[in-house]
């Protein structure tokens, strides 16, 4: 299973595939985590207020994995797979603009953008990457996949979590929580660039085709 693994990871298209769904998770579950307490904490807004804007980052996940089928109709999966990519890293600078006096009409299309990268990459990665990889070794590449989103999501809670820590002093709250969220979002807009040209570049790579195994001739009698 191990060597199984490794030799998907030699495949470019996959290895691509891998990236983007750890670019998507890498901003979008942090900021799912870290939002809330700073608009209860630092704008002052109602729980259910800060709920409720934090959501529309969550809200196109709920209509956009269904009309990626069609999507795919009108554009090339390399596209529609940096798209996403790209409307979160467009979103993670956009949403730099928070600060003490933000409401969620100003955040709210920063928000939506990031939430439709995470939309339009939900199910199509997945999709793509067991796609890629041939029938026999399918679960083995969905499970890569999920590792991946695991794996950058847990990185990032914990890096973002630890900048945030020092520039509050483990308070989360300003003076410091603005600019280090700020910083945070910066940064994670350069990464998931820096992932955009790394996708491109891989995804075009096909994969050879895996055709199904033939059947043994039997001999005549």
């Amino acid at each position: 299973m191990g060597g199984d693994r490794l030799t998907l990871l030699a495949q470019p298209r996959f290895v691509g595939i891998l990236t983007a769904a750890a670019a998507v998770a890498v901003v979008v579950v942090p900021m799912v985590v870290y939002l809330p307490s700073y608009l209860t904490g630092v704008v002052g807004m109602a729980p259910g207020a800060a709920g409720a804007t934090t959501f529309l980052i969550t809200a196109p996940a709920l209509v956009l994995p269904l009309a990626g089928a069609v999507v795919l109709r009108w554009f090339p999966d390399r596209a529609v797979i940096v798209a996403a990519v790209l409307a979160v890293c467009v979103g993670a600078a956009g949403a730099t603009v928070i600060g003490p006096d933000s409401t969620t009409l100003g955040l709210a299309l920063p928000l939506l953008t990031m939430g439709v990268g995470i939309g339009l990459s939900m199910g199509l990665l997945d999709r793509l990457g067991v796609g890629s990889v041939g029938p026999t070794r399918a679960a083995t590449g969905s499970g890569l996949v999920t590792t991946a989103r695991m794996v950058s999501e847990t990185i990032g809670i914990a890096v973002v979590g630890s900048v945030l820590a020092g520039t509050t002093g483990g308070r989360l709250t300003d003076p410091g929580f603005t600019g280090g969220l700020r910083a945070v979002l910066w940064t994670m807009a350069g990464v998931t660039v820096v992932a955009a040209v790394v996708v491109a570049a891989l995804v075009r790579h096909r994969e050879p085709s895996h055709p199904a195994p033939k059947p043994p001739v039997s001999a005549g009698i």
